[in-house]
């Protein structure tokens, strides 16, 4: 009868089974001084790959096995994991900290490099995931964790740059959205393009309209609404040489007007005195750098650069009401939280900081909470169980869907019927009422510009108006 069991010499064969002297042989019982019977009663003989005690667990399966040795062949081989699994040689990892050489190698406990690879007890010897096996390593319970993977698999943007919660759950790395909203110099949708819909100086001109250009998804800055080489007479500076409708008719006042914003722009047309195209006689939606409800703030509520710079939070600046001035709500002149943002605007994201997932959510700003203390994950503050309106470019609640209920710019033009799209539950901005397909004005009497080209009725060619 062969005797494989956790040591190495048989010394007395009986009816029931091997006995064996833990004192005789190496491995994880080493030096003690016992006689252990291995028969019927308990899983013993831990390699034969037959179930010795009848309990429906074979060798390294049963329990009794988990904490010992599992071939003769090996001295000092345990069962992996400490548990289920196929025998792993060396040091055992469940005997890591007993000031003991269990192996016999000359190595104690953290310093025998078995336990710093396989034991949690020699976390500061380095109990770390590593990344090329499917092994549990710091033994939390988790696979391969944090280890890099392609969110989506696609390979680009910041999907790139993804990490496994455990093996095979890729997560959403904290700076993706399904859309390019953040503006901040990375490729957030992870479509290949850097910043498309984002504002850009068409011409590298920031004067007129040319301030107000929309990066392409060649990252070409693409002319913006109203730009045109010869003034339109609608209150702006098209052609961009820091001139407001050069060659058009008389300035004039429309009676119950105030004399500011593009109200002071009217001009004598056809014997009387006409408010310029891109005026809105209740609320600013143009955003197009002029003031267009006459009320004396420019392009309240609309996106700013903050600052005058476009990086992370200061591309998320968006102008208040009444005054119009640009503030950035997660602007930091330090940065000091963790929250998925480049904070201080200086091309970095989080410098500084140990993200973890709030909620153990790996989306949105979850994604970005701080760790505080050990295994204690802060709420990120851009945190909000709902994202209520909340607009900033984040995905606030969690859920996968940036400023769901937000507006947008509809295939990012800011006039007309474009600039007041929303942004639906799946995170697509919706075409919005009144658009008319195609950017063919039909509907001629609504005083609306449908088409998006910055002309309202008959100041548009295409109405054919009398």
């Amino acid at each position: 009868m062969r005797c494989p069991c956790f040591v190495s010499v048989c010394v007395s064969l009986m009816l029931s089974g091997c006995l064996f002297t833990a004192q005789s042989g190496g491995g994880e019982d080493a030096g003690v001084d016992a006689a252990v019977e291995v028969g019927e009663s308990s899983e013993q003989t831990c390699d034969d790959g037959v179930d010795n005690d009848g309990d429906g667990d074979v060798d390294c399966d049963d329990t009794n096995c988990a904490r010992k040795s599992c071939s003769a062949d090996v001295p000092g081989a345990t069962c992996a994991d400490g548990g289920a699994g196929d025998c792993v040689g060396g040091e055992p990892v469940a005997l890591c900290s007993d000031d003991l050489d269990n192996d016999g190698d000359g190595l104690v406990d953290c310093e025998d490099p078995d336990c710093a690879r396989r034991s949690c007890a020699c976390a500061a010897a380095g109990c770390v995931e590593l990344c090329d096996n499917q092994i549990d390593d710091d033994e939390d319970g988790l696979v391969n964790e944090g280890c890099p993977c392609d969110y989506l698999g696609i390979g680009m943007g910041v999907c790139s740059q993804a990490t496994q919660r455990e093996v095979g759950r890729c997560v959403a790395p904290y700076r993706y959205q399904t859309d390019e909203s953040a503006c901040d110099g990375v490729d957030n949708d992870c479509d290949g393009a850097v910043d498309e819909g984002c504002l850009c100086p068409y011409q590298a001109s920031s004067l007129g309209v040319c301030a107000f250009g929309v990066t392409d998804t060649r990252q070409q800055c693409g002319a913006p609404a109203g730009y045109s080489t010869s003034e339109r007479c609608d209150g702006l500076d098209n052609n961009c040489d820091g001139t407001v409708d050069e060659g058009c008719g008389e300035i004039c006042s429309v009676p119950g007007q105030p004399n500011r914003g593009v109200c002071a722009q009217a001009r004598e047309r056809g014997g009387s005195c006409e408010l310029p195209s891109n005026h809105q006689p209740v609320e600013e939606t143009w955003c197009d750098g002029v003031d267009n409800d006459c009320d004396g703030a420019i392009d309240e509520r609309c996106r700013c650069a903050f600052n005058g710079r476009t990086e992370g939070a200061c591309g998320l600046g968006q102008r208040v009401i009444p005054t119009g001035e640009c503030l950035a709500s997660f602007y930091q002149q330090e940065e000091s939280i963790c929250d998925g943002l480049d904070n201080d605007c200086d091309g970095e994201v989080d410098e500084g900081c140990t993200p973890c997932s709030y909620l153990e959510n790996d989306q949105g700003v979850c994604a970005a909470g701080k760790l505080v203390a050990l295994e204690n994950c802060e709420k990120p503050p851009s945190y909000t169980p709902d994202e209520n309106g909340l607009c900033d470019g984040l995905d606030n609640d969690c859920d996968g869907v940036t400023d769901e209920g937000c507006p947008c710019l509809y295939e990012g033009i800011g006039v007309g019927a474009c600039s007041r799209a929303t942004i639906d539950v799946t995170g697509l901005c919706q075409p919005p009422m009144g658009y008319e397909i195609g950017g063919v004005e039909t509907l001629c009497g609504d005083d609306r510009d449908n088409d998006c080209d910055g002309l309202r009725d008959c100041d548009d060619d295409d109405c054919d108006c009398v």
